[in-house]
């Protein structure tokens, strides 16, 4: 009996979907001029070289901004992903949340740059009070997060 039971959870087990797994290896946030992302090839007539990394503009034509570097390893490809910000500015309580579209490629590391560009970040002095990335597959489950010290720490609601 305990035999058959054993063998029908391992069954039930293997039918179950396979969850992507996906970790955030580090989080390197910074402010970067437009200049920074000009590439030699430019100036030929080339468009912007990304070296590999996915480069996610809240302005796409703005490349000046801060953005958050973020190395990412994906056993399995995550297609239809968000790449979630949500940040606190200077003087502010309330964080905002913005939303990236991106696919994830399966068993290697990638390089997202998510952005807030052109009037999403104007102030190059500025740098956010806390942060938190969410990478979300596409029904919103959560994958991954990564927080800054600040926002780990409890509200005093």
């Amino acid at each position: 009996m305990r035999r058959g039971l054993c063998l029908i959870s391992l069954f039930s087990l293997c039918l179950l979907p396979a969850r992507a797994e996906v970790d955030v290896v580090r989080v390197w946030p910074s402010y970067r001029t437009a200049e920074s992302f000009v590439g030699i090839g430019e100036y030929f007539g080339q468009p912007e070289a990304t070296g590999g990394r996915i480069i996610l503009r809240s302005e796409p034509d703005n490349r000046e901004g801060f953005y958050w570097l973020i190395r990412v390893r994906s056993d399995v490809a995550v297609n239809d992903a968000a790449v979630e910000v949500s940040v606190i500015r200077p003087g502010e309580t309330d964080a905002e949340v913005h939303r990236f579209n991106a696919s994830l490629p399966a068993d290697r590391s990638v390089v997202l740059l998510p952005g807030l560009t052109g009037s999403g970040w104007p102030d190059a002095a500025a740098r956010p009070l806390a942060w938190r990335i969410r990478i979300l597959d596409a029904n919103e489950r959560e994958l991954a997060v990564e927080r800054s010290f600040l926002w780990s720490l409890p509200s005093a609601d």
